[in-house]
């Protein structure tokens, strides 16, 4: 279920941390799940090319839903965006923040890390099945990403795949 953000964003920063930590939390499982052995890509057909870019673009939208949901879940929260921020980058870095946290602060704070964790864990899930809704498993879907990340000319087919002006 989604929550209407009802917050606006004061500081472009909350959002990029936000989705900062989604990844962080995330690890991006469906690329983090690749055994990675880079000696040489994949061939790649179009057809697995057109699974892949559906299974992308799908991907990314739920990324992002996962992001904003995730900025909704701290923006709701009682303790604001900005002392969030504070408190989670104090604990990245494992340093004290300018105002220590209240007991109630620190009960709330582990509260939303896990409402983020439940939000992420839902949304690695949803990918998963997006992937293997366009016909390709987890697996492939990673090894056809990375192939793309080493190949410019792989890159490049997949561009026009997912252009709506291709007429290819």
């Amino acid at each position: 279920m989604m929550r209407e953000n009802t917050h606006t964003l004061k500081n472009g920063h909350i959002r990029a941390l936000i989705v900062a930590l989604v990844l962080l939390v995330s690890a991006t499982p469906l690329f983090a799940q690749s055994g990675g052995n880079g000696s040489g890509a994949p061939s790649v057909s179009d057809e697995e090319l057109t699974q892949f870019a559906g299974a992308l673009q799908t991907v990314r939208d739920l990324q992002q839903q996962m992001a904003s949901d995730s900025q909704a879940s701290v923006a709701d929260s009682d303790m604001g965006e900005a002392r969030f921020q504070e408190l989670y980058q104090a604990r990245q870095s494992g340093s004290d923040p300018e105002t220590p946290a209240t007991d109630a602060e620190s009960a709330e704070f582990d509260q939303i890390m896990q409402e983020l964790q439940q939000i992420q864990q839902a949304s690695n899930q949803q990918m998963v099945e997006a992937v293997q809704e366009q016909g390709l498993d987890v697996q492939r879907f990673n090894e056809i990403a990375q192939a793309i990340q080493q190949s410019p000319d792989l890159m490049q087919r997949l561009q026009q795949l997912a252009s709506p002006d291709s007429g290819s």
